[in-house]
């Protein structure tokens, strides 16, 4: 549990931002009157491959210290686990080895591994594709189409920076945060709408965010790169996990509705 949140922060995952059917926030075990565990879920509801899916977003697994080996963890865990019938479940921070492997033994399979920092060295490409990026609140929501614009709405309340880059014929809209990895000073991206555009550009996007923002890269999930080979790119460590009966890997091609824009860390 972060130490630096202050209460309001946390009061954040006790809200429903999304307009979900779900009346509840996660799981909490009690001794007597007392709270001893608990696990936070963050409910949406998604169009994937055309077809609507409901995932939940786990989220802060803590437990007393002691009563940890009472069996009060994997309690709340297989309750959660039990939802996997209706919902994909995700785990975007899931914690240190041993929680890892606990989670693996309820069937918890790896989304990624690998996070990649992309550095913004400028390359002879830079003077001849062409393409604006927008950071104008104004302008990106004008560029938005329906789909776009909802996410955009639902999370603008939270710290996301929001960016178009426009070409002739097309845009792509991608929403990151600012973070830190190996003491550099990052931009996360955390969706992108059309990963053909984002991948042609990606040479100005990286090397433009990067002067626009003053930072030294952009970090992206191993996930989202779609198999391309990126030049100039520093690889992290980082867990992220999935349960589902419906999607594959290939399928969770972003972190949106997570308390990974929620919360105002990682």
């Amino acid at each position: 549990m972060d130490s630096s949140l202050a209460k309001s922060d946390w009061q954040q995952l006790f809200v429903t931002h999304y307009g979900g059917s779900e009346d509840y926030f996660g799981y909490a075990a009690f001794d007597q009157n007392r709270a001893v565990g608990f696990m936070g879920l963050i409910f949406s509801e998604r169009l994937i491959r055309g077809k609507p899916e409901k995932i939940c977003n786990m989220s802060t697994w803590i437990v007393k210290k002691e009563y940890r080996k009472e069996g009060v963890g994997l309690s709340i865990l297989s309750e959660v686990v039990s939802l996997a019938n209706n919902y994909t479940i995700t785990g975007l921070n899931p914690g240190n080895k041993a929680v890892l492997s606990a989670y693996k033994s309820f069937g918890y399979k790896e989304l990624d591994t690998i996070s990649k920092i992309l550095l913004p060295v400028p390359t002879l490409s830079l003077l001849f594709n062409k393409c604006s990026i927008e950071l104008n609140p104004d302008i990106v929501r004008r560029c938005l189409n329906d789909k776009d614009l909802k996410f955009y709405h639902d999370h603008l309340k939270f710290r996301c920076l929001h960016f178009v880059i426009k070409t002739k014929d097309n845009y792509c809209y991608f929403i990151a945060k600012k973070t830190k990895r190996k003491n550099m000073p990052l931009a996360e991206i955390h969706y992108i709408s059309n990963f053909d555009v984002f991948f042609e550009f990606m040479p100005q996007i990286r090397f433009l965010v990067c002067l626009r923002l003053g930072i030294l890269g952009l970090l992206m999930d191993e996930r989202f790169l779609m198999g391309h080979n990126i030049k100039y790119s520093i690889n992290c460590s980082v867990r992220r996990i999935f349960l589902s009966n419906t999607l594959g890997r290939n399928d969770i091609t972003d972190n949106l509705y997570t308390e990974l824009l929620i919360l105002p860390v990682f």
